[in-house]
């Protein structure tokens, strides 16, 4: 989880602000924190602080981001991506220190010993959901009470949540409730916890691929050798950049109690896939490309994808993890990146149950999947394909491919989801009559890690045991 804490760390003990940082900095750094924390103070020196506060993070501590002056908030408040950037925003309400910024670098009537009042308005006109916002306090304890109690007469929900500065860390609002900044901040983190690491995934990815084409340019876009004729491809970086940020808004910032997870994941969905219309496709790869059997199968799942949505064929109990798939697999065929696992691509495979692959059970379990549906095919079309093709010598994305466009009632049982998952495995180790699978390719990272990764949702239907 992502924090940003806008601190201007004036009134606040090293013992107070170590509570506080409890679970996120080693116990056994307090007298060197402490010291640290006089030194910020005496020298007028935040970066100091700030430098030592990132050196010695614990692992598993959330990732947290300190506001300390006026200028980096006016910054953070001009725009959006904040909003993206951050799952939760904790506020000082007292933003009087000098080290933050003088009195009159603030907007006009804001008043600094209330400052924070102004900030959390600010952040819930740009889009923060409330529920993620908290304010944490010493000497402003009166504001925040009579803040919040200003939101209740006026019917303003959901009520702020407040705590106050020190070793009980406690709710300053209800003095009978003895939860803390930390349990408030582990309770948002299992209620969403899922749902949050999807959102910080595809957020940072979209955010690293437009990185890599303001430094590599359109040499990236390998999506184009989908399109035919050049129909459909992305002539530029600015449309490449367009269509990733409507990726990163395409997730809500916070899904509410009339709302559903699926419900929330169709409209990424639709867009994640918009772009493999029907003029694209992996048939259209040149040779050279064709080759990249990887490459192939990438772009065979988005091309499923497309198509299940092109037939009105609707994907139910979409989850996280396979929104994760799907925006993995398709960054992956649309541009060229690095062959080492990208930083958002490990936050979004923890979503997945890592299973280390036996190439024996993989191979039979790709028989029984490619029987299954050879089954099926040959339910709706008897003994050939719908090209005239015998069946023996169809692929496996071809006979869904040809199912998927078959109208019938028959195909609510299928479980398109799970299938998407198969033409990934299928379209890696092609079925080759008399020959079975063939080779199994010791694929390098990152296509080994996906392999690991989405094994168990590709075959973990009851069908298999």
């Amino acid at each position: 989880m992502r924090i940003l804490w806008v601190e201007d760390l004036g009134g606040i003990s090293p013992d107070q602000l170590f509570v506080m940082l409890k679970g996120w900095i080693d116990d056994n750094k307090r007298d060197a924190l402490a010291s640290a924390l006089e030194d910020n103070m005496r020298n007028q020196n935040p970066k100091f602080w700030m430098d030592y506060y990132k050196e010695n993070l614990l692992p598993n501590a959330s990732e947290v981001h300190f506001c300390i002056q006026l200028s980096d908030l006016k910054e953070k408040l001009k725009t959006r991506k904040t909003i993206n950037f951050f799952d939760v925003i904790l506020i000082d309400i007292n933003l009087e220190s000098n080290l933050f910024g003088e009195e009159s670098d603030w907007p006009q009537g804001i008043e600094p010993q209330r400052a924070g009042l102004w900030v959390y308005n600010r952040l819930v006109r740009l889009g923060f959901p409330p529920q993620r916002l908290a304010f944490i306090t010493g000497n402003a304890v009166d504001a925040a009470k009579n803040f919040v109690e200003n939101c209740r007469s006026n019917f303003i929900e959901p009520e702020p949540k407040a705590f106050e500065k020190g070793e009980k860390n406690a709710s300053v609002i209800d003095e009978t409730n003895n939860e803390t900044v930390a349990d408030w901040l582990v309770k948002i983190e299992k209620q969403n916890d899922k749902f949050l690491l999807l959102r910080r995934g595809i957020i940072d990815g979209c955010d690293y691929i437009c990185e890599q084409l303001d430094s590599r340019g359109i040499e990236i876009i390998q999506f184009n050798q989908f399109c035919k004729d050049g129909s459909e491809a992305i002539h530029s970086v600015d449309s490449a950049k367009e269509y990733l940020n409507l990726v990163a808004n395409s997730l809500p910032a916070e899904i509410y109690a009339d709302n559903t997870i699926e419900l929330a994941l169709r409209p990424i969905l639709r867009t994640i896939a918009h772009e493999w219309e029907s003029e694209v496709h992996p048939n259209n790869l040149p040779s050279h490309f064709r080759k990249n059997i990887t490459l192939s199968a990438l772009g065979y799942v988005m091309k499923n994808t497309r198509n299940l949505m092109s037939h009105s064929r609707e994907l139910h109990n979409v989850s996280c993890e396979d929104i994760a798939f799907l925006f993995l697999v398709n960054c992956r065929a649309m541009f060229l990146l690095d062959e080492t696992l990208a930083p958002y691509e490990k936050i979004l495979l923890q979503l997945h149950e890592k299973v280390t692959i036996n190439k024996k059970k993989l191979e039979n379990d790709l028989l029984e999947t490619r029987r299954i549906l050879k089954e099926k095919f040959m339910k709706y079309f008897g003994k050939s394909s719908r090209d005239g093709k015998t069946i023996t010598y169809t692929p496996h994305y071809n006979m869904w491919v040809q199912i998927i466009g078959f109208n019938s009632s028959k195909l609510n049982e299928l479980n398109y989801i799970e299938e998407l998952y198969r033409v990934f495995y299928h379209s890696i180790h092609p079925w080759k009559e008399n020959k079975g699978f063939g080779q199994f390719y010791q694929y390098k990272s990152p296509i080994s890690d996906f392999l690991e990764a989405f094994y168990f949702k590709a075959f973990k239907s009851t069908d298999l045991n």
